[in-house]
């Protein structure tokens, strides 16, 4: 199968993964046509990001460009101090940066091509998967410390990738045969978990313990939620989601873990609901007017949900916001899907959307109130595509949000 349509079936399946807690599901048969902008005239194009002000209304985007790097930004930058920050790009690169400066440049070997998903743990030691079904750990001086392959030795199935959870001294990473395996910074493997459901879409890490959603990706079989001890991957608990498949997350928001899930009715379409699960039970289940693609919460435990409109007369996108006891605070409706998480950072929520046919960031208050509309310019006349990031992971330093530019064929 072509790399391009690779990528666009990843898309598909894994825009979540800029959820708070950090993880998309990875395909073994993945990811979008070339946009790299490679035959664009103007090179400067590629690797563009802007950041504004940590927790304000953008008014504009002041743009960097990156030298040094070839291709297409995959993710938004990835902090690894203050300073130095890690980019994917779709040409089969991770590199390293500081300020518009590459430091250090490594490429993924045997013509690979890195899923759209990176992480790093508390040494700064990066973790991608590639499409050959490889995880590679790529240390802060662009050298590779080692690599392993995830896939089945004793199949040829089609495997999928948890996207890599970055721990203080390594990466855990799930596949969807419903393994979850934790290595070292050496590249040992610290434990490992099989599961009888596939890993999806975010993995999440609080309070010393691990979380993911099991699916069966079937809506005739209930999925369920797991709860793991992230030294040792005993199990804590297996809370059932009775009669719903997940669709993103989990995501911890206060002193809850939130899904976004769906059942399939009997005239075959799908009904959504976000599900909150605490102390081993779910505690609260709430009927969605869209389908969940990303969770985000701030610090008072209110969550907010994005995805798509559920009816034929709306598919455009949805922004809602439920409080800690399941209640709906409100909602927002955009011209076209929203398929990734808001973004949360200071008193405002970053979304990337249409307004009058033009692509650009929304910035809300916490209330809901509109602060702020900023179009996304075409470099002279070329199409682009932007992808938000989320707040800083655990163990990385808070940055501000960013916005990826790259030029499309």
């Amino acid at each position: 199968m072509e790399y391009s349509q690779l990528r666009l079936q990843f898309f598909t399946w894994c825009l979540v993964a800029f959820a708070a807690c950090g993880g998309g599901a990875i395909n073994d048969q993945s990811l979008p046509a070339n946009m790299s902008g490679g035959a664009v005239a103007d090179a400067r194009r590629d690797n563009n990001y802007a950041r504004f002000g940590n927790g304000t209304p953008a008014e504009k985007l002041r743009w960097t460009f990156v030298r040094g790097v070839h291709g297409g930004l995959l993710v938004p930058p990835l902090y690894l101090d203050r300073f130095r920050y890690a980019l994917l790009t779709d040409r089969g690169e991770l590199a390293i940066a500081e300020g518009d400066t590459t430091l250090h440049r490594f490429t993924f070997p045997n013509g690979e091509h890195p899923y759209p998903a990176i992480a790093a743990d508390s040494a700064g030691t990066l973790y991608a998967v590639t499409t050959h079904g490889t995880l590679h750990a790529v240390g802060p001086d662009g050298a590779e410390r080692w690599s392993k392959n995830l896939r089945q030795s004793d199949t040829n199935a089609i495997l999928g990738y948890s996207q890599p959870l970055g721990m203080t001294d390594g990466v855990i990473i799930g596949t969807s045969a419903g393994t979850l395996t934790r290595f070292g910074s050496d590249g040992n493997p610290r434990w490992s978990v099989q599961f009888g459901a596939g890993i999806s879409p975010q993995i999440c890490h609080v309070n010393g313990a691990i979380v993911v959603a099991l699916s069966h990706n079937d809506y005739s079989i209930s999925d369920s939620l797991a709860t793991l001890d992230a030294g040792t991957g005993a199990r804590r608990s297996v809370v059932a989601l009775a009669g719903v498949r997940v669709l993103s997350g989990p995501a911890v928001v206060g002193t809850a873990t939130l899904v976004g899930a769906a059942r399939r009715a009997d005239d075959g379409t799908r009904q959504p609901f976000l599900l909150a699960v605490a102390d081993g039970k779910e505690v609260w289940r709430r009927p969605l007017a869209l389908l969940p693609r990303g969770i985000s919460g701030d610090e008072f435990g209110n969550s907010y949900i994005t995805g798509t409109g559920t009816t034929a007369e709306f598919t455009g996108g949805v922004l809602a916001s439920f409080d800690a006891k399941g209640t709906q605070r409100w909602e927002k409706f955009f011209e076209s899907e929203l398929g990734a998480a808001a973004a949360v950072s200071g008193g405002y929520l970053y979304v990337v959307s249409r307004r009058e046919g033009r692509m650009g960031l929304f910035t809300y208050t916490h209330t809901g109130e509109f602060a702020a509309f900023v179009p996304v310019a075409n470099l002279l006349g070329v199409s682009s595509r932007i992808s938000i990031s989320p707040i800083a992971e655990p163990l990385l330093v808070a940055v501000d949000t960013c916005v990826v530019l790259r030029g499309v064929n």
